[in-house]
């Protein structure tokens, strides 16, 4: 049998998704408040796991990730560079949906 990677799990939220706002890249074009806020709880929820998955790793992994995830979040880092450079700093493919579910 093949190596088995881990499925990841929802983590608590940390510090580095705790903003209440939103970059232009992760605000919805939804008429619904409630949708959009559903995504935001999602997306939130997927970088922190993201950040404790690269924190499992190793410090020097999960501080690399964090950086991303700070310019991701801060718009200085977009997603299609984000989705690559994840992808190469933990050694791990992202799913292919996780570029559309950022945007």
């Amino acid at each position: 049998m093949g190596i088995t990677r881990p499925i990841l799990q929802a983590a608590p939220l940390s510090p580095i998704s705790s903003s209440n706002s939103v970059p232009h890249h992760l605000d919805l074009p939804s008429s619904n408040g409630a949708s959009r806020s559903k995504h935001v709880i999602k997306v939130k929820r997927f970088l922190a796991t993201l950040q404790q998955f690269a924190s499992d790793m190793s410090a020097e992994v999960g501080e690399r990730v964090h950086s991303l995830i700070i310019g991701l979040v801060s718009s200085s880092v977009s997603i299609e560079d984000f989705h690559h450079k994840i992808q190469e700093i933990t050694n791990y493919p992202l799913r292919p949906f996780a570029i559309p579910f950022l945007k």
